[in-house]
Protein backbone atom coordinates (compact mmCIF):
# COMPACT_ATOMS: atom_id res chain seq x y z
CA UNK A 1 0.00 0.00 0.00
CA UNK A 2 1.76 3.64 -0.99
CA UNK A 3 1.68 5.94 1.40
CA UNK A 4 -1.32 8.42 -0.38
CA UNK A 5 -3.44 5.66 -0.28
CA UNK A 6 -3.24 4.93 3.42
CA UNK A 7 -3.42 8.98 3.67
CA UNK A 8 -6.60 8.97 1.79
CA UNK A 9 -8.22 5.73 4.53
CA UNK A 10 -7.17 8.17 6.87
CA UNK A 11 -9.04 11.33 5.88
CA UNK A 12 -11.77 8.75 4.92
CA UNK A 13 -12.15 7.87 8.22
CA UNK A 14 -12.26 11.11 9.96
CA UNK A 15 -14.83 12.35 7.64
CA UNK A 16 -16.92 9.36 8.85
CA UNK A 17 -16.03 9.75 12.11
CA UNK A 18 -16.42 13.52 12.21
CA UNK A 19 -13.05 14.05 13.54
CA UNK A 20 -10.11 16.11 11.38
CA UNK A 21 -7.96 13.60 10.76
CA UNK A 22 -4.37 13.07 8.65
CA UNK A 23 -1.49 11.19 8.71
CA UNK A 24 0.22 14.30 9.30
CA UNK A 25 -2.05 15.16 12.48
CA UNK A 26 -1.01 11.46 13.37
CA UNK A 27 2.93 12.07 13.05
CA UNK A 28 2.37 15.34 14.62
CA UNK A 29 0.37 15.37 17.72
CA UNK A 30 2.71 12.79 19.21
CA UNK A 31 5.91 14.30 18.36
CA UNK A 32 4.48 18.09 19.37
CA UNK A 33 3.71 16.54 23.00
CA UNK A 34 7.31 14.78 23.38
CA UNK A 35 8.44 18.20 22.91
CA UNK A 36 6.27 20.55 24.83
CA UNK A 37 6.27 17.97 28.18
CA UNK A 38 10.14 18.42 27.73
CA UNK A 39 11.91 15.52 26.05
CA UNK A 40 14.88 16.28 24.14
CA UNK A 41 14.51 17.46 20.16
CA UNK A 42 16.87 14.84 19.48
CA UNK A 43 15.02 12.17 21.10
CA UNK A 44 12.08 13.31 19.37
CA UNK A 45 13.66 13.19 15.94
CA UNK A 46 14.42 10.00 16.12
CA UNK A 47 11.35 8.95 17.06
CA UNK A 48 9.98 10.77 14.91
CA UNK A 49 12.65 9.04 12.43
CA UNK A 50 13.12 12.80 11.36
CA UNK A 51 16.72 13.09 9.53
CA UNK A 52 16.71 16.93 10.04
CA UNK A 53 16.38 18.52 13.18
CA UNK A 54 15.51 21.19 11.94
CA UNK A 55 12.05 19.61 11.18
CA UNK A 56 11.50 18.32 14.51
CA UNK A 57 12.28 22.59 15.90
CA UNK A 58 9.02 23.51 14.48
CA UNK A 59 7.17 21.06 17.20
CA UNK A 60 8.70 23.60 19.86
CA UNK A 61 7.47 26.57 18.74
CA UNK A 62 5.06 28.11 21.26
CA UNK A 63 0.83 28.08 20.32
CA UNK A 64 -1.07 31.25 21.45
CA UNK A 65 -1.89 29.26 24.67
CA UNK A 66 1.49 28.84 25.65
CA UNK A 67 2.12 32.40 25.48
CA UNK A 68 -0.51 33.33 27.42
CA UNK A 69 0.57 31.02 30.26
CA UNK A 70 3.69 32.55 30.41
CA UNK A 71 2.36 36.00 30.63
CA UNK A 72 -0.09 34.90 33.55
CA UNK A 73 3.00 33.23 35.32
CA UNK A 74 5.09 36.98 34.43
CA UNK A 75 2.01 38.55 36.42
CA UNK A 76 1.45 36.09 39.26
CA UNK A 77 5.41 36.59 40.10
Amino acid sequence: MSTSALGLIVRKLGLDTGVDLSSHILRHSPLTALVHNCNDLVLAAEIGRQQRLETTLRYSLPTAGDKASAMEKLCET
